[in-house]
C-alpha cells in the first residue's frame, strides 16, 4: 500500500458534508468521484497547500462565470473546515497556504503531473441555482504556483 494512502483518507474523510455560505445559500457535498480532467478549459481555480507530516493540494474548480473571490472564499471555507475536523482527529498542527490562483496552464500542469487526482463534488443552492463545485485532492507533487 502505498504510504500517503492512509493519510489521504483521512483528508477525504475530513470534507464537511454541508455548510450555510454566509447569506448565499447552501453548500452540500454530492459525492466522491474520478476527476474530470476534460472540466479543466471551462473552470477556474483557487489552490490550498495543507502542510502536517503529508503535503497536499486541495483545488478547488468552478465555473469561469464565477466571482473568483467569492469562489476563493468558499474553498477557503471548504478547506479550513477540513482541516479543523483533521486537526481534532489527530491531534496535530495543521498548515493551510494561502490561496493561490491557478491559471489555465497551471491547472493542466498540475492535472498532467499528478498520479492520482481524488475528487470531491459540492453544490452551492444559491437562490434559484444549483452551481457545481469540483474539489481535487493532490498529493504535493508540483511546485511553481503564485498567491491568489
Amino acid at each position: 500500500m502505498d504510504s500517503l494512502e492512509p493519510r489521504i483518507a483521512e483528508i477525504i474523510n475530513s470534507f464537511p458534508d454541508q455548510f450555510e455560505f454566509y447569506h448565499l445559500g447552501r453548500v452540500e457535498l454530492q459525492g466522491f468521484q474520478q476527476a474530470k480532467k476534460d472540466c479543466l478549459q471551462k473552470n477556474n481555480a483557487i489552490a490550498f497547500r495543507i502542510e502536517y507530516d503529508v503535503s497536499v493540494w486541495i483545488v478547488v474548480l468552478f465555473g469561469r462565470d464565477l466571482d473568483i473571490p467569492t469562489y476563493s472564499e468558499l474553498g477557503n471555507i471548504i478547506v479550513s473546515k477540513m482541516v479543523t475536523q483533521l486537526s481534532s482527529l489527530l491531534g496535530a498542527e495543521i498548515m493551510i497556504s494561502p490561496p493561490h490562483y491557478l491559471d489555465q496552464t497551471q491547472i493542466e500542469i498540475m492535472a498532467q503531473t499528478s498520479y492520482k487526482i481524488i475528487c470531491k463534488n459540492y453544490s452551492h443552492h444559491f437562490k434559484n441555482s444549483v452551481i457545481p463545485i469540483e474539489t481535487w485532492i493532490l498529493p504535493s507533487l508540483w511546485e511553481g504556483i503564485g498567491n491568489a
